[in-house]
């Protein structure tokens, strides 16, 4: 009888113990790498190297980035959500009624920077007129300094630029393979067809 009752006790402590492992575990799998709740615990288990292959290698971490920042970049200054300056408050209704939100580079460092400095990002754009490269080239150059960079901001604005100027998003997917892929060959497939057509009406 005492046998029964002290392996029915050590059954019920082991099936107790399982159970609260499991609830610790599943708290800990919803609050995430960095204690916010629904964040996946993303960033834990991942090596330099691995994050490299979900942002460059990867199309679906490359083309949205909104999910590894949300479990893995917690900036180290928090965000502005409410600028003091007439100024800062009317950029930041500009780029929520641009993008939908405020970027989140915006709200964290040039918030905190004087107003001069803020204004050379503005000179950027008056800049970019003056190259004389067309703009897909700028914008892959960029895509591709981001990418090495593994900035995810910039690989993701880059992006959205290149989607609303209905550029060739082929090129901006095979960047890993630039040297090979045919989207980066339109030339030289088109000087292959004006041969192939000379050739025809010399044969003719």
């Amino acid at each position: 009888m005492h046998r029964h009752s002290g392996k029915h006790r050590a059954e019920a402590q082991k099936k107790k113990s399982k159970a609260a492992h499991h609830a610790e575990n599943e708290s800990t799998r919803k609050r995430g790498s960095n204690g916010r709740s629904g964040a996946p615990n993303t960033c834990l288990n991942l090596s330099g190297s691995d994050v490299i292959s979900l942002v460059v290698m990867n199309p679906k971490w490359r083309t949205s980035v909104n999910s590894l920042e949300a479990s893995c970049a917690d900036t180290f200054l928090p965000p502005i959500d409410k600028p003091r300056g007439t100024i800062m408050k009317l950029v930041y209704a500009m780029t929520r009624r641009q993008f939908g939100r405020v970027l989140t580079p915006l709200k964290v460092f040039i918030a905190r920077l004087p107003v001069s400095f803020g204004l050379f990002y503005a000179k950027i754009g008056k800049l970019d007129k003056k190259l004389h490269l067309p703009a897909e080239t700028v914008l892959l150059v960029r895509h591709q300094v981001a990418r090495i960079n593994i900035c995810l901001f910039c690989i993701d604005i880059a992006r959205s630029f290149a989607v609303k100027a209905s550029m060739n998003q082929a090129k901006f997917d095979a960047l890993d393979q630039y040297k090979s892929s045919p989207a980066f060959q339109p030339r030289r497939s088109r000087s292959a067809r004006l041969r192939n057509r000379a050739y025809k009406r010399q044969e003719g």
